[in-house]
């Protein structure tokens, strides 16, 4: 990995991790890491409660906070080197909000005007 991609990459995460640990009722950072993995630039983890393990179950706030947090690596790569240098880096991040169907349920659809592929809502 080049000089110029670990530091993006170290930029992505660092967004990743700052706008969980700013997020109420949202895991606390557990590890980050730079290395990549498979098709993964880095990773950042986050430590689940026990709670929230056993029970499955997630609040809107919860959802609305993994989705800034997904989010957070994008918006610190355009805040960091500009607009013009983003990079498809997020495009795994938008995927892994698994909670598009959960999002029609919870009015997600008004809320965001599209529809759990991301098409305009009809």
């Amino acid at each position: 990995m080049t000089d110029k991609k670990r530091r993006l990459v170290a930029y992505h995460e660092a967004g990743h991790a700052l706008v969980g640990a700013l997020m109420p009722e949202y895991d606390p950072v557990s590890k980050i890491s730079i290395v990549p993995r498979g098709a993964a630039g880095g990773l950042t983890f986050f430590a689940p409660s026990e709670e929230r393990l056993e029970s499955g179950l997630y609040s809107r706030t919860y959802l609305e906070n993994q989705l800034c947090v997904a989010l957070g690596g994008r918006i610190a790569e355009e805040l960091i080197f500009g607009e013009d240098d983003i990079t498809t880096g997020a495009s795994g991040d938008f995927q892994q909000v698994r909670a598009g169907e959960v999002w029609v349920d919870l009015g997600g659809r008004d809320y965001f005007g599209v529809n759990a592929k991301g098409r305009p809502a009809a």
